[in-house]
């Protein structure tokens, strides 16, 4: 079966009917998706120091960071690891992240007549790290923040 998004004119017609994914199916995404993240956190944390001390064998990385400096470059490190998992795999995997492949998911403009593109994908990714959005699920409707900012929606996989 082909997972691209049918652009024609019946594609269309179906996309706009597409049935939006449950509150419950969205926190379980947001569960599977976290562990992948702490996945690729750990291996690019291991890139990095594996790197450093290809470099520099003396290096301190390893040492306890507790300066504010240190610790500002693991959490801009985290970021833009977090970032980049959801935009590559929402990108370059038709809208599913792992997790949204395991729920049968994916994400869609909410005017199907557009494509997702690299930069709908990028700013919806980036909304995630705003503080408190997680909690926007929690008023009435299926939609955090960063799909609405985006014009986006998560819709159960045909």
């Amino acid at each position: 079966m082909d997972t691209e998004l049918d652009l024609t004119r019946e594609g269309l017609e179906a996309e706009n009917y597409a049935e939006d994914a449950n509150k419950g199916t969205r926190f379980l995404n947001y569960i599977i998706d976290v562990v992948f993240f702490y996945i690729a956190s750990l291996l690019v944390g291991l890139a990095i120091g594996a790197v450093v001390l290809m470099i520099n064998p003396s290096s301190a990385l390893f040492d306890e960071y507790d300066t504010p400096g240190e610790n500002l470059i693991f959490q801009l490190i985290s970021l833009v690891v977090y970032i980049l998992y959801y935009t590559f795999f929402e990108y370059f995997n038709n809208g599913k992240t792992i997790a949204k492949i395991i729920t049968k998911t994916r994400v869609v403009h909410e005017d199907a007549s557009k494509s997702l593109d690299i930069s709908t994908i990028l700013g919806r990714s980036a909304a995630r790290i705003v503080p408190f959005e997680a909690f926007s699920f929690l008023g009435s409707g299926d939609r955090g923040w960063h799909d609405r900012w985006s014009k986006t929606r998560v819709v159960k996989d045909r």
